[in-house]
């Protein structure tokens, strides 16, 4: 009787893991005229030099097809990092697209925070 309710106390203790798949991110940022604006002025070369708004667009095209090409990449890191990583690394690209630290939650983006915290 003892080990039974000893037992039962450690699978009560025990931290339940519900299973996570990965996220499907909203790409339509890319798309917007505000993804546009922002590459055209992170473009800017050399002295007087000014990227536009069109070459802004290629850019957005160019970040959207890569970030369409990752998901699938993404898969098999994200199935070997701990489910304790996954949620935070979730959190935090979540927090920083509501804070403006960052224009959208990409898959290169939770990749990444998914290697530093797995230190892979």
């Amino acid at each position: 009787m003892k080990t039974i309710l000893a037992l039962g106390f450690l699978l009560l203790a025990s931290e339940q893991v519900s299973a996570q798949t990965l996220p499907f991110y909203d790409l339509s940022y890319y798309d917007s005229p505000e993804c546009a604006k922002v590459q055209a002025s992170q473009l800017l070369t050399g002295k007087g030099a000014k990227a536009t708004e069109a070459t802004g667009k290629v850019f957005c095209a160019a970040m959207k097809r890569t970030e369409m090409d990752s998901r699938p990449e993404m898969q098999k890191p994200w199935n070997a990092a701990p489910a304790s990583v996954r949620f935070k690394c979730i959190t935090e690209l979540a927090d920083a697209r509501k804070n403006g630290r960052l224009d959208a939650e990409t898959y290169v983006a939770l990749e990444a925070c998914i290697s530093e915290r797995a230190g892979k």
